[in-house]
This record gives C-alpha cells, structure tokens and sequence, in this order.
C-alpha cells in the first residue's frame, strides 16, 4: 500500500523546485528545509536497506524527490554522497542517488 509521503513526494518536490527557482533564495527556508528533512529521513543509514520492497520503494522515491527538488535538496548533499559511495546499498538506490544531483548547480560543494 502507498504511503502519503510516496503519493505526495514527486509532486511535491516538484512544486518547491519551481518555487525556489521563482523566488531566489527561499531554498533556504524553513518550509523548504522541512520538506528536504523528510525526505532525507527516508533514507536512513546512508540508504542501507533493510530488504524490504517497500522500504527500497520508499529510499527510490524520495531519491527521485530529492532530485526533483533540485537546489532546494542541496542541504541533503552529504546523505546523497553517503549513500551513493555505500557499496552495501542495492545499485538501483545508489544510481538514484546519484541521479539526484542531476539538478545541482556544477559549482555545488558537496559536504563530507
């Protein structure tokens, strides 16, 4: 069965991305960040899965969210390099991970 955050996590990160790319700066903003947080905490333990279809749904999607978000993600940069450098996590999750960066600014540091 889908979860709320499932149905609503593409959409949702879709509509700050294009209201973070309106209005410069605000990916910066509480509203903002607490959409990254919870998206970010879909991906415990650095994408570690715990082999469940559902929870490497859930990692997937909010992957995919995150890359949506694009800028407004940026804070969950070093997540994203956790999990796309964890050799434990399934491929799928850690390419998806690295397709979250897909709308990260080239000049983006990426914190360690």
């Amino acid at each position: 069965m889908m979860s709320d955050m499932t149905r609503a996590a593409l959409p949702v990160s879709a509509v700050v991305n294009t209201y973070c790319r309106q209005f410069d700066g605000l990916e910066s903003s509480d509203e903002v960040a607490q959409i990254v947080r919870q998206l970010e905490s879909e991906l415990r333990y650095n994408c570690r899965s715990d082999g469940s279809a559902e929870h490497s749904s859930r990692m997937l999607t909010a992957l995919r969210a995150l890359g949506n978000a694009g800028l407004a993600a940026a804070q969950a940069t070093r997540t994203l390099d956790q999990c796309v450098r964890n050799n434990d996590a399934p491929v799928a999750v850690r390419v998806a991970a690295i397709n979250s960066f897909r709308r990260f600014q080239c000049t983006h540091p990426i914190v360690r």
